[in-house]
């Protein structure tokens, strides 16, 4: 059966296309499987860019400067870049209280902590709302910081990059 391949000019050119469809097929594979990995290289890092420029607010309680028996409710940026186009919901109210912009490493007084408002503040963080702080990133990242107090020394907080939710 070899011999007539061989002999065979047509069998020859039979074989010929069979092996090279067949390098075809493996060629296709090959390049498939490289523009997948092409493609999750640069959704990796197209997150590691928004990531290094990525805020993070928190929640914090600090004596004042004048009595140190006084205490001020602050927002503080402890992330990698400015939180933009800030909204935070004080007291279950409907409509959020703005802020432009809170760099890098800079607070933000949400409340001092003397008087009924402080006091109000302080039990609404115990209630099932908690606070709730929605800011963006300068990538166009969206995000949420949620602040609750389970108890005396516990306060939950919860981080959500809502432009990341599946």
């Amino acid at each position: 059966m070899w011999q007539w391949f061989m002999h065979n000019s047509g069998g020859i050119q039979a074989l010929a296309s069979a092996v090279a469809a067949i390098f075809a097929i493996a060629g296709f594979i090959v390049l498939v499987i490289y523009a997948y990995d092409t493609r999750t290289i640069a959704i990796a890092t197209s997150v590691q860019a928004k990531d290094k420029v990525m805020p993070f607010l928190a929640l914090t309680l600090v004596s004042t400067e004048q009595d140190e028996n006084t205490t001020k409710w602050m927002v503080q940026n402890q992330g990698f870049g400015p939180a933009i186009n800030v909204k935070h919901w004080l007291l279950d109210r409907l409509t959020p209280t703005q802020r432009p912009t809170i760099m890098q490493g800079k607070d933000a007084l949400i409340c001092i902590n003397d008087g009924e408002y402080g006091r109000c503040f302080a039990e609404s963080l115990k209630g099932n709302s908690g606070f709730r702080i929605e800011y963006e990133s300068i990538a166009g990242e969206h995000l949420r910081s949620t602040f609750k107090i389970v108890d005396s020394q516990q306060v939950d907080v919860k981080f959500e990059n809502l432009s990341r939710r599946k």
